[in-house]
């Protein structure tokens, strides 16, 4: 059930799946619940980072009865780091380009990112359950198995046992997350359910992977089915999509090859959010 009372403010927390170019999940929320949204996402960053600014969050605006509180957990093989004032959140380790291959392959391990990041799961959910509030927690990917937000292949044989044993210690916290968007979306397939798609769709010059805005009331829908979306929402989502589909069909008449959304200039990028955005969310405090 998405809320068993009605809640006076969303906070939600997640990678780019909960903040992006165009309006997700928190802003489909916000607007169907006709209340504010704080929203803490940010793109590239890991569950070290969400789970930072959830209780950050909570000493700056004390989370109580009337909050609903939503963590969309992310792939656990991303290292966040705070520097200079500010978070470095470069995404998925084997891809990035913030650390070098040669740090990645002396450092990067995916059974102890996952050792880290389950231990901070269970940690935020004992925490929330101390709140007297509403929360939920799904993820971007399923993240035990899909620890670089592709596969578990990375896991040598030699550590499968040790993979095993923390999958049976944590199963009642990984029990608590909701089917993950790759699941439900894409059959956890990405590149055959979405890439590929999105190739067909825009003449092989426009793929992104992240979930459209009719794509995240679909999770939604699924995820809560109990839950009637007022009409309102419906139409203003489908529209939201509608005006992403046109900006990205006459995007890709300007550009020779491949269009991505990470090449768009930060004029262009303000200038979609204009006029892509359903209900932009609040500005956070933050440190």
């Amino acid at each position: 059930m998405l809320i068993d009372r009605s809640p006076k403010r969303l906070f939600a927390f997640g990678c780019s799946f909960t903040e992006y170019y165009w309006p997700t999940w928190t802003e489909i929320l916000s607007l169907d619940l006709d209340i504010p949204c704080y929203n803490y996402g940010k793109s590239g960053a890991g569950n070290q980072y969400i789970s930072n600014m959830l209780v950050q969050a909570d000493h700056f605006y004390k989370f109580n009865k009337d909050d609903l509180i939503i963590i969309s957990w992310t792939s656990v093989c991303r290292e966040d780091r705070w520097k200079d004032r500010n978070w470095i959140t470069p995404g998925n380790i084997y891809t990035q380009g913030e650390y070098s291959q040669e740090w990645v392959k002396e450092w990067a391990d995916p059974l102890g990112y996952l050792v880290r990041d389950l231990a901070t799961i269970s940690l935020t959910k004992n925490y929330l359950e101390n709140r007297n509030c509403n929360w939920k927690m799904f993820s971007m990917c399923d993240l035990v198995v899909q620890l670089d937000q592709q596969a578990h292949t990375a896991i040598s044989a030699d550590n499968i046992d040790s993979y095993n044993e923390l999958l049976e210690i944590y199963k009642k916290d990984i029990g608590v997350l909701m089917p993950s968007f790759f699941n439900i979306l894409w059959n956890n397939d990405v590149y055959k359910n979405k890439v590929l798609v999105d190739f067909k769709k825009f003449n092989n010059k426009y793929s992104d992977g992240h979930p459209t805005p009719k794509e995240h009331l679909e999770y939604l829908q699924c995820i809560f089915p109990e839950h009637q979306f007022k009409n309102n929402t419906i139409k203003t989502v489908e529209n939201s999509d509608l005006i992403l589909n046109n900006f990205i069909s006459e995007k890709i008449k300007t550009v020779k090859n491949n269009f991505a959304m990470y090449k768009l200039s930060e004029l262009e990028i303000k200038n979609l959010k204009k006029i892509i955005r359903i209900k932009p969310p609040l500005m956070p405090q933050r440190i």
